[in-house]
């Protein structure tokens, strides 16, 4: 496991995985153990430490001795801080999609399930209040809720990173009868290349931003107890706590607003390409036939498609329910799928 992500980290399509999980595995790491070497060395100084001396005196000092030590012991050393780093980093990964699944706030349990109820309902109110606002005529309330909240009539979830990614997902039903999640894994290959890496791009920042913010919750856990358990000072651990709760709260805004972009590429993604996703299923999921004289044309290909205006809104929703229909439940549809070419 060890050697495989290590030579995925360094294939192009791992980029993501480095930046991802990696990186603030790493980052996590060093802190954490520079900050417990520091507190175990000037607390088994004691006495011998020099007034004055401030902090990053004892971590020199752990790292002088270290440099004292057997060739053997400084690779055993840095060979368990490697492990541990490459342990985490795959911990990270695995765990990605349940790390956005918490911090949107699916949260399991009784104790989950009524937290969840009453943050719900806060944001609730939250949205009655903007509706309000936007009846009164407020472009800024409008904004606020088309991006931070899932339209009226659909629930809202207990955090605000989950509403915003709960409003994307919800846009295409609002607009076009689509069940988003079910569409997307049949569209996304579809999609172009430019648009497919700028979304994945917006996606990595996002799953690093909640990667930082997971960890920062428990580095301000782990530091003061590590820093109490060695010996340390007290005001050590306090500086550690503040510190960690400062960064978890600094990586969850920094994925709420990565959360924003990245919803806004969802719903653009449905209004520009959905029609690719259409125009295959009226093939059968086969590419179109090549260009061909008007007698193989004729002979081979399905009568030409509607101009993209003859599309009647109600005869797109009516078109895409029937299609989520056949692929969630089987229900066979009834007429021939007709559709155009373009995204509109």
């Amino acid at each position: 496991m060890i050697a495989d992500v290590f030579r995925d980290a360094l294939t192009g399509t791992s980029r993501r995985l480095l930046f991802t999980s990696a990186i603030p595995a790493l980052v996590f790491s060093t802190v954490l153990l520079g900050i417990t070497l520091e507190a175990a060395t000037v607390a088994g100084a004691g006495a011998e430490t020099a007034p004055g001396s401030g902090f990053g005196s004892g971590l020199g000092r752990a790292v002088a001795t270290w440099s004292d030590r057997p060739a053997s012991v400084r690779t055993v050393h840095a060979a368990g801080f490697v492990l541990a780093v490459t342990l985490l980093t795959a911990l990270l990964a695995a765990h990605r999609v349940t790390l956005s699944r918490w911090a949107e706030g699916y949260w399991p349990g009784r104790p989950g399930r009524w937290l969840g109820a009453r943050r719900a309902s806060r944001h609730e109110r939250a949205r009655a209040e903007l509706r309000g606002d936007v009846r009164a005529g407020s472009p800024d309330a409008y904004e606020t809720l088309y991006l931070h909240y899932p339209l009226p009539g659909a629930p809202v979830l207990p955090t605000r990173l989950g509403n915003v990614l709960r409003g994307a997902e919800d846009y295409p039903r609002t607009r076009y009868g689509i069940d988003a999640v079910l569409v997307w894994p049949r569209l996304f290959p579809l999609l172009p290349a430019p648009f497919t890496g700028t979304f994945a791009s917006s996606r990595a920042r996002l799953d690093a931003s909640l990667a930082a913010a997971a960890l920062s919750v428990v580095f301000t856990v782990a530091a003061p107890v590590c820093t109490v358990a060695v010996g340390g000072s007290p005001w050590l651990a306090v500086v550690c706590l503040v510190i960690g709760a400062l960064s978890a709260l600094t990586g969850y805004r920094t994925a709420l607003a990565t959360a924003v972009v990245h919803g806004q590429q969802i719903r653009v993604a449905f209004d520009l390409y959905r029609g690719l996703l259409l125009d295959t299923a009226r093939h059968g999921g086969r590419p179109p036939l090549p260009e061909a004289g008007p007698a193989e044309r004729q002979q081979h290909q399905p009568p030409p498609a509607p101009a993209p205006d003859t599309l009647s809104s109600a005869a797109e929703r009516e078109l895409w329910e029937g299609l989520c229909g056949f692929w969630y439940r089987n229900i066979p549809i009834e007429a021939r799928i007709t559709a155009p070419r373009s995204g509109g």
